[in-house]
């Protein structure tokens, strides 16, 4: 799979503000409601700092625009952008 390497950095720099936006929305200061199952995922994308494993394993070639992932990059790649409508920048 191949993403555009503006908006991988994007994405990855927005992932790195989860853990702010999770604790905003556990102190009601965002309006948020949240299944257990959700909660529960977001806490293990948090504890694991999957932002970092994806952002480590990127593939990127000097001259192109395009950044490649593997298939176990690509699934925490889809596996975070469930949650990505969740943070304001």
């Amino acid at each position: 799979m191949h993403i555009d390497k503006l908006y991988f950095s994007t994405f990855i720099y927005k992932m790195s503000c989860l853990e702010f936006t999770y604790s905003l929305i556990q102190s009601n200061e965002k309006k948020v409601e949240l299944s257990e199952e959700e909660q529960a995922e977001i806490e293990w994308i948090i504890n694991s700092a999957l932002h970092r494993k994806l952002y480590a394993s990127r593939k990127k070639s000097l001259f192109s625009s395009k950044i490649k992932l593997s298939k176990e990059s690509y699934s925490m790649y889809l596996r975070m952008k469930k949650y990505e409508h969740m943070i304001d920048l």
